[in-house]
């Protein structure tokens, strides 16, 4: 069950459902139930630098009134010879509602990743249990899509002809000045040659082709006769690539049973033990935590039609908890239910 073995509820249950209701309206003022995530709280400017929270209307008022019915309830137990130690009714509004409002946090479909890269979603339904019971369970889904690019240039290339041809006609433009050098020497070798980029002058046509003048003018134009024959264009290149990363998760939330007069006679919290998932790089798991099966199983159960009542005596035996964890989550599940609580 719940919390070990409920024993004789105590006589004080009117009290006790009047606090979790106005716990209830304050939490359905700070909670959004349909997106499961804290309403935002707007601030404005208080005097010349100093900021405020502004409160929801009706916010404050309810407050105080929990205030009160808290200190009332602390009044009549220690009058009928109670402690009140560490109660889940007791603890201040104040205290409660940001660990509540952590236990019920949860990421819905989101359009946009977080700032690890991941989205999540998360969605609930029940199924058949054992003995009669039904089994709430989460999935939870995680996706992850990575893109990297890079970039660089690169020269490319255009040409009428092949590389093959463009050697081709390389080699038969260095055969006709081989020709014309050759046919130069042969038949005017004694005349000489002046050479106007220089100002030198040669003795012989022999003279001026051996020269080193005229070997560097043969490389030149060697080399400018074979750019002719292409261009070379510039090119920015792109590369993207794309990883994508997906888990599902199972989670088991808790066990209960709502007998056939619309009556939750079963709670046990299971603590979101996995039931099935599949392999991937992360765990949809890290965002359940600091979050409380428990509680988020009553946030489901508070709007589920076929429940109509929630007897206080099925957590009687919470009362006498004096573990903090265990008093808070008492409250998350009372403050969740307390539209459905009934006395007894």
């Amino acid at each position: 069950m719940f919390f070990d073995t409920p024993r004789e509820a105590e006589p004080f249950d009117a009290s006790y459902i009047e606090i979790a209701r106005l716990q209830k309206q304050l939490l359905s003022l700070r909670y959004d139930a349909a997106q499961r995530i804290p309403r935002p709280l707007p601030v404005r400017r208080k005097g010349l630098f100093g900021r405020e929270t502004v409160w929801p209307d009706g916010y404050e008022p309810t407050a105080q009134r929990l205030q009160a019915a808290q200190q009332a309830l602390g009044a009549q137990r220690r009058a009928a010879g109670y402690a009140n130690d560490l109660c889940w009714w007791s603890l201040p509004w104040e205290q409660a509602a940001p660990a509540l409002l952590q236990m019920l946090t949860l990421p819905q479909e989101e359009d946009e990743p977080d700032e690890t890269g991941w989205r999540h979603s998360v969605s609930f339904w029940p199924q058949p249990g054992q003995d009669g019971r039904q089994l709430l369970c989460l999935g939870m889904r995680a996706h992850k899509q990575e893109h990297s690019s890079s970039r660089h240039t690169q020269d490319v290339e255009r040409s009428a002809y092949t590389r093959a041809e463009r050697e081709g006609l390389v080699g038969a433009y260095n055969q006709r000045r081989n020709a014309q050098a050759a046919a130069h020497m042969y038949f005017g070798n004694s005349t000489g040659v002046y050479s106007v980029p220089t100002g030198w002058s040669y003795d012989t046509a022999a003279a001026y082709y051996a020269s080193p003048e005229y070997m560097a003018e043969r490389m030149r134009s060697e080399v400018q006769y074979s750019e002719s024959l292409y261009t070379v264009e510039e090119q920015r290149v792109l590369h993207v690539s794309s990883n994508s990363q997906d888990r599902v998760s199972v989670h088991a939330v808790c066990e209960y049973r709502i007998d056939a007069g619309g009556t939750l006679d079963w709670l046990a919290p299971l603590d979101f033990a996995e039931l099935q998932a599949t392999s991937g790089d992360t765990t949809p798991a890290a965002a359940l935590q600091q979050r409380d099966a428990a509680v988020l199983a009553a946030l489901w159960l508070a709007a589920e039609p076929s429940l109509q009542r929630v007897p206080l005596s099925l957590f009687a035996a919470g009362y006498d908890k004096d573990n903090y964890a265990d008093v808070m989550r008492l409250a998350g599940v009372l403050t969740c239910l307390a539209d459905k609580l009934t006395g007894g």
